[in-house]
């Protein structure tokens, strides 16, 4: 019984050694393997950066109301300051 119970703690350590190995090179090779699938990912479908998209006419001419508001209070502002 007590070499039974000696061979069951060798057991148990060897085992967790070899679940911890294990689980780091899946971890290592997980990671590699991403890489390589990322990479070729990004070979076949580059991205296009240099296209321009058209902005719609209703938001243009919000952000130049929004420019034309803020001109008028800076002005209201600076108007106030000199009296």
């Amino acid at each position: 019984i007590k070499n039974i119970k000696k061979y069951s703690f060798v057991v148990i350590a060897v085992v967790l050694r070899i679940y911890i190995r294990s689980s780091m090179t899946v971890k290592k090779r997980s990671a590699i393997i991403a890489k390589q699938i990322k990479s070729r990912f990004t070979n076949h479908f580059p991205k296009k950066q240099n296209e321009n998209k058209e902005v719609s006419g209703f938001l243009k001419s919000v952000s130049d109301y929004k420019r034309k508001i803020k001109d008028l209070k800076h002005k209201i502002r600076e108007e106030e300051k000199n009296y």
